[in-house]
């Protein structure tokens, strides 16, 4: 409910005459969001999640980089891209550092729901292994995925070596990521 309510304020933030930034920018704001949170994005990516949980044969692990690829990294991809946006610069950096910290975001919730605790985690615990669940974790297993997620911070810091010591916050809110404990 907190995520839906985040996203309706954004809309709400973008949309507000108070706001001041050109038509364009604006448009370009709006349209982004409303693709990567809709049936081009998060949404496609919950109805994908939902069909392999109810599909008989078993999930790749291709589809289930495509399905949290677009269930978790559309709105962190569009977080990423708003100041290239604004700016007018190049996205594709955002873009691949974006994808790299959504889908390890993703992982580090599968990793979480493993060894962590209800109590700790806010929610019921074990929730992916109790509803056979394809995760990162059934297809690699836990160090699998663990290795899994230091690459992608590897590569996400990678890409923002672009931005030299500009770029500190992001590295550190990578490695939080990882590090998190719920």
């Amino acid at each position: 409910m907190v995520g839906d309510a985040l996203q309706s304020l954004s809309f709400e933030i973008l949309v507000d005459k108070n706001l001041k930034i050109e038509p364009y920018i604006k448009n370009e704001l709006i349209h982004s969001l409303a693709r990567n949170s809709g049936a081009s994005g998060m949404v496609l990516g919950q109805a994908l999640d939902i069909k392999a949980e109810t599909s008989k044969t078993k999930i790749t692990i291709e589809k289930i980089i495509n399905l949290q690829s677009y269930k978790t990294g559309k709105l962190i991809s569009w977080s990423c891209e708003v100041g290239a946006i604004l700016s007018n610069e190049d996205r594709s950096p955002f873009k691949k550092f974006a994808s790299c910290i959504g889908l390890a975001f993703q992982i580090q919730d599968d990793i979480l729901d493993i060894i962590g605790t209800s109590q700790s985690l806010g929610k019921k615990a074990g929730k992916d292994k109790y509803q056979n669940k394809a995760t990162y974790i059934s297809k690699l297993g836990l160090d699998g995925a663990v290795k899994k997620n230091k690459r992608l911070v590897e590569e996400a810091c990678e890409v923002l070596s672009l931005f030299g010591e500009k770029a500190e916050n992001l590295r550190q809110i990578s490695h939080f990521i990882i590090n998190r404990k719920n």
